[in-house]
This record gives structure tokens, sequence and C-alpha cells, in this order.
């Protein structure tokens, strides 16, 4: 199950199963982000079946329960040494640095606790605020997959970021990274 973790301003707590279905059937959330729609519906089932749900967050301010966004992993069970993320924050809270927040809260917990050898992130190349938040964290563009399908019907170019535990390591001891674009 996934801990509850705290930062400067976000209480970053358990999904639960009516945080899911609530997120299931946003179109604002199943509009925008390429890999959400597909972690949801799994989530939602895990929870529906009596499971943790494990490494799905809900986001929320301190102090408050409310549901401002949700970010997890794809591959929750762990299998990999890396592990796919994705953030979504609900549009009345954007522009406040929540999303960077939140993913670099979840970024250390994962690489303190879970010993990851890295971290993956993506986004359609008309999303400039996911590609900004992702390379706040420290993710860097890796590449582009051209002509992905969109939840929308449409195609569009997908930017895939990646984040190694040496460059983790080395951000957090203010030092310039190790590795370039490959």
């Amino acid at each position: 199950m996934s801990v509850e973790l705290l930062s400067a301003r976000l209480r970053l707590r358990p999904l639960g199963l009516q945080d899911g279905q609530a997120l299931r059937g946003d179109p604002a959330v199943l509009g925008g982000m390429h890999k959400l729609p597909r972690m949801l519906d799994g989530w939602v089932a895990d929870l529906l079946a009596g499971e943790s749900g494990e490494l799905t967050w809900a986001v929320s301010p301190r102090g408050n329960r409310s549901l401002n966004g949700c970010l997890g992993m794809l591959n929750a069970s762990l299998d990999d040494d890396e592990a796919e993320l994705s953030c979504w924050i609900a549009p009345a809270y954007r522009r406040q640095g929540y999303a960077s927040e939140a993913l670099a809260c979840i970024i250390d917990y994962l690489f303190e606790d879970a010993q990851l050898v890295g971290m993956r992130g993506s986004c359609y190349r008309h999303n400039c605020a996911a590609a900004r938040v992702l390379e706040k964290c420290g993710m860097q563009l890796r590449g582009t997959l051209q002509g992905v399908a969109r939840p929308d019907g449409q195609q569009g170019d997908l930017l895939l970021f990646s984040l190694s535990r040496a460059d983790w390591q080395t951000r957090r001891l203010g030092l310039e990274p190790v590795s370039g674009p490959d």
C-alpha cells in the first residue's frame, strides 16, 4: 500500500476508490494525458478487487483531504528497475507548482525507498506545461515518438523523458548532471 507523504505544501495520500472513480469520469483527465487513463483503469480495478491500489497517490494541500490531482506509477509492481510516472493536477490548481512539488516528492521517495535505477515520464509535444514539470524534476528529454494516437482520436508526438539514479543523486548534491541526452 502507498504510504502518505508530505511535501512543503502538499499531502500525498493513497488513492481511494472514490477518488479513482471521480478521476476516471473526468474528461479533463482522460483527454490530456498519454498513459493516465490506462493507469486509472488499473488503479480502480485494483481498488474494486479490494487491493491497495499501491503506488498511487491523491494530491491535496496539507491539512485538506480534497482531491486536487493524482499521480502514480505505470508498473506499480516494481518488477523492473525503472518506473514510469504520470501526474495530473486539476485545472483550478495548476500554475501553482503543485505538479512539480508532488512529482519531486514521489521521485525522492521511490529512489530512496524502492532502490530504482531510473524513472521515465512522457507527455505530448503540445503539453508544454507537462514537459516543463518533468524537466523541473530533473528528467531529461531522451527522444520523441511521432504519430502516437491520443485519447481524443488525433495523433501527436510523444516526448520521452528519463532520470537516472546517478543524475538524481547529483541533483540532490547540487552538482551538474553526469549524463546527457542519448
